[in-house]
């Protein structure tokens, strides 16, 4: 069972659902559909967390080409200004 906890933890599901979903089962009403529904919204929500994260990531990489425009154009020992100019938009 702690296994099986672990596994349910790591998946997304807290330990408030799984106590939800334990006692329905010992109560002798499936929680399957619960289970399903619950599951599905995870999956869900990562997807929009990974889109934020690409977004993010495009983001970044183009801010860094800039800021590699602007160190290649900038003499040396003169400040850059990377952080003045720094846009995750």
């Amino acid at each position: 069972r702690v296994q099986l906890i672990r596994s349910a933890l790591e998946f997304g599901f807290s330990l408030k659902q799984l106590r939800s979903y334990f006692q329905a089962r010992a109560q002798g009403a499936p929680p399957c559909a619960q289970v399903r529904a619950e599951a599905q919204r995870l999956l869900t929500d990562m997807d929009a967390q990974l889109a934020r994260l690409r977004a993010a990531r495009r983001a970044m990489a183009r801010t860094l080409a800039d800021w590699d425009t602007r160190l290649a154009a900038t003499p040396a020992g003169q400040p850059a200004g990377l952080l003045d100019h720094l846009t995750l938009c």
